[in-house]
C-alpha cells in the first residue's frame, strides 16, 4: 500500500509538470499563429484548458479533503440509506424468522472522536442476551456460538449488519471511512496496552476503513496492533483518492466475504 501511494504521488507530480510544460508550449505557439490558424486549433486549446483546470481542482480537493469530508459523508450516507433499504428490509425479515425473540435492530455504546460516547446502530446478528454472561468480548469471525443460526455469520461476513450505521454518519457520530469504533471498556484497556492507540480518536470512526479491509476481526493483541498501524496510516494520508480506493476495495471485500490481505 505504501509503495502504491508513492507511485501515485510520483505520477501526479509528473502529470502536473507535463501539463505546465504543455501549457507554455501551447501559449508560445498560439502567440505566433495567424487568426485563421488559431480558429482551427480553438477546440484543442479548450481541451488543454479543461485538462489544466481538472488537474488544479484535483490538487485543491486533495489538500482540502479533511474539511470537505463531512459533506462527502452526508452525500454517501444519504445514498446508502436509500439504496440499501430493500436489503435491510429483507435482512430484518430473516432475523425475525430465525430469531423471533429479540429485536431486529440494537444499539451498543461506542467511543467516537475525541472520546465522545455514542450509540451505534446495527442489525442484530447475535442471539438475545448473547453477552449476558461474558460481557464485552472480541467477536470470533468463524466460530462464534452467539450468532443467530443460519444467517448470523452471513450478516457479519457480508457486513450487512453494519448498514444501519449510515444513520450514525448522518447524525455526525461517524464517518463512512475511518477507524472502527470500539466499546468504552475495550478502549480503556487498549489505550494502556497498545502504543498510540488513542490517536485513533482524533477523527470520526468509520463504517469501513483501511484496517477493516486489510485485516480480519481482532482475535489477539497482535491483531489490534496491526490494525492500529493501518488506522494511523489512514489518518496521516487521508485524501479523496485514498477514500475512493477504500470504498472500492470495501465492495470487493463484501463480494468476496474476506479481507484483502
Amino acid at each position: 500500500m505504501k509503495v502504491i501511494n508513492n507511485i501515485a504521488k510520483i505520477n501526479i507530480k509528473i502529470l502536473g509538470i507535463a501539463l505546465i510544460v504543455y501549457s507554455f508550449l501551447v501559449i508560445h505557439k498560439v502567440m505566433a499563429m495567424s487568426v485563421e490558424e488559431a480558429a482551427v486549433l480553438q477546440p484543442y486549446g479548450m481541451l488543454a484548458f479543461l485538462l489544466g483546470a481538472g488537474s488544479a481542482f484535483l490538487r485543491f480537493a486533495q489538500r482540502q479533503f479533511p474539511r470537505m469530508k463531512r459533506g462527502f459523508d452526508i452525500v454517501l450516507a444519504s445514498l446508502g440509506v436509500v439504496v440499501t433499504f430493500p436489503l435491510v428490509a429483507i435482512s430484518a425479515l430473516l432475523i425475525k424468522l430465525f430469531s423471533p425473540q429479540g429485536p431486529v435492530f440494537y444499539t451498543q455504546t461506542r467511543v467516537g472522536m475525541n472520546g465522545k460516547i455514542f450509540e451505534i446502530y446495527k442489525l442484530r446478528s447475535m442471539k438475545p442476551d448473547a453477552e449476558k454472561g461474558t460481557g464485552a468480548v472480541w467477536a470470533d469471525e468463524d466460530n462464534d456460538p452467539r450468532v443467530i443460526p443460519v444467517i448470523g455469520n452471513f450478516l457479519r461476513k457480508s457486513h450487512i449488519d453494519e448498514i444501519p450505521q449510515f444513520i450514525n454518519v448522518l447524525m455526525g457520530d461517524m464517518s463512512v471511512v475511518g477507524p472502527r469504533p470500539e466499546r468504552p471498556e475495550i478502549v480503556s484497556e487498549l489505550k494502556v496496552k497498545v502504543f498510540q492507540y488513542e490517536k485513533r480518536l482524533n477523527v470520526r470512526p468509520g463504517i469501513t476503513g483501511l484496517a477493516q479491509i486489510r485485516h480480519r476481526y481482532d482475535k489477539t493483541l497482535t491483531d489490534v496492533k496491526k490494525k492500529v498501524k493501518l488506522d494511523l496510516l489512514y489518518i496521516r494520508k487521508m485524501c479523496l483518492i485514498g477514500e475512493l480506493r477504500i470504498l472500492f476495495l470495501t465492495v470487493l471485500v463484501v463480494i468476496k466475504g474476506k479481507v484483502i490481505g
